[in-house]
């Protein structure tokens, strides 16, 4: 009786990790990108400042992306940044659902981001 009682435990607990195993087979993720590429230099010091620099540290001025997008240039180490876009709240050309207001009354509709991520379309 008891070795019955022990043979089944066995076999359950066989059972469960067998399912477990096949279960983290099936739905196991790709592995994310790494944080820092192979070869590349974690120890190196920070930039040091620019022996004649251009601008004041933490510097920032307005710019205009090749896009036609307003940004902002800031200063790092003495140089101005290229010309960065912080303000986006959408995806440039995504469409999102709305809701708005006519003669019918309480309508859903659509809106769409506009070309420089800033703002949204009236809805429609």
């Amino acid at each position: 009786m008891a070795n019955d009682l022990l043979y089944g435990v066995i076999v359950i607990l066989f059972g469960a990790a067998l399912t477990y195993g096949i279960y983290a087979y099936f739905t196991a993720q790709e592995q994310p990108a790494q944080l820092f590429p192979a070869g590349e230099n974690l120890g190196q010091p920070a930039a040091r400042p620019a022996a004649n620099p251009v601008c004041s540290e933490g510097g920032e001025k307005a710019c205009t992306q090749a896009s036609g997008c307003d940004g902002k240039m800031v200063c790092v180490g003495g140089q101005w940044s290229g010309c960065v876009r912080y303000d986006a709240i959408c995806e440039p050309g995504k469409e999102g659902a709305c809701t708005f207001s006519n003669a019918a009354g309480c309508q859903f509709g659509k809106r769409t981001c506009n070309k420089c991520g800033t703002g949204w379309s009236a809805c429609q």
